[in-house]
């Protein structure tokens, strides 16, 4: 596992491709959170180096295996000790720590098969192409952030990244979506709300073509104001981070029935019940705990057998 340690930037995202590449798994560090956090990442991933960039502090405790994305050459050989370069489709692609709702943050470990199997389905319901922009704003540590990054080189699109210190400013933003020509936003319900609220906000129509919002319930009060302002597709995604992030999605309008906008139906590639307490099926219209299998269902968490036995 290589830890990715930058800004927003294209050299980001290289670093990041070039750990895949070489036959490693990337784990992403958001460089604005507090360190303490990224060294508890970096020590549960069990991390054999740290790509950075110049000006960024060092992680404590893993000086020796960090090198500054400039200084690494073809072949480097503190680097390659770790990587083999081979690879196949159940090798570790990414992990991606669980936002900790439910208790102490987990390293989720997704395989190749995973990751391709999520794009080819992101890819097909989005009907994503060449000419499609994605906006990476998300927090690096987060799954959200995975998709904004990747998502473009599976569709030979682009990805635009704001300016630093500004990826939760909305009017510059929305200034970003215009002049960049933005065409795929991912947003959770309170960014999106905010974006509205943006005077002029209407210049995006006929730019910004496809809306992701997620991570968080969506209000029906909230798609009905953003169906009646952007002319772009709203959608309302739902998954954890466990199984690649998204694993059902739900085309809002304003004519659906259900008391509040729905998480939809699963992905062609997903298999989704609703279960009891005891592991049984639930008749429709009864509560239920949701399990998820099929293609995007990743491996476990890394270093952590117990939970990994309670939750897969």
């Amino acid at each position: 596992v290589v830890a990715v340690h930058m800004h927003r930037s294209s050299f980001l995202l290289a670093s990041t491709l070039g750990v895949l590449d070489a036959g490693g798994a990337f784990l992403l560090l958001e460089p604005s959170l507090p360190m303490d956090r990224l060294r508890t990442m970096a020590e549960q991933a069990r991390v054999a180096a740290v790509i950075t960039e110049e000006g960024m502090p060092i992680i404590p405790g893993f000086s020796e295996r960090t090198r500054p994305y400039r200084d690494i050459q073809v072949t480097d050989p503190a680097v390659d000790a770790f990587l083999d370069g081979n690879t196949d489709s159940t090798s570790l692609a990414f992990i991606v720590f669980t936002s900790g709702s439910t208790g102490v943050p987990k390293g989720a470990m997704l395989e190749h098969r995973n990751l391709v199997d999520y794009m080819r389905v992101m890819c097909a319901g989005y009907d994503l192409g060449m000419e499609d922009r994605t906006l990476q704003k998300t927090l690096l540590s987060f799954d959200a952030s995975i998709l904004e990054l990747l998502l473009p080189m599976f569709t030979g699109g682009a990805v635009v990244f704001p300016d630093r210190g500004r990826e939760y400013d909305m009017e510059h933003l929305a200034d970003v979506i215009e002049r960049h020509r933005v065409s795929f936003w991912f947003s959770p319900p309170a960014q999106l709300q905010l974006l509205l609220d943006v005077p002029g906000i209407e210049k995006v129509n006929g730019i910004l073509r496809i809306i992701a919002c997620g991570g968080e319930p969506l209000t029906d009060t909230l798609m009905h104001r953003a169906l009646a302002t952007l002319d772009g597709v709203l959608y309302q995604p739902y998954g954890p981070t466990e199984t690649t992030l998204w694993v059902t999605q739900w085309k809002c309008h304003e004519s659906h029935k259900h008391p509040k906008p729905s998480i939809g139906k699963p992905n062609s590639n997903v298999d989704i019940r609703i279960m009891d307490a005891m592991g049984r099926p639930v008749p429709p219209g009864m509560p239920g705990e949701l399990w998820i299998g099929g293609a995007q269902t990743g491996r476990g968490y890394i270093n952590n057998e117990e939970e990994t036995k309670k939750r897969f």
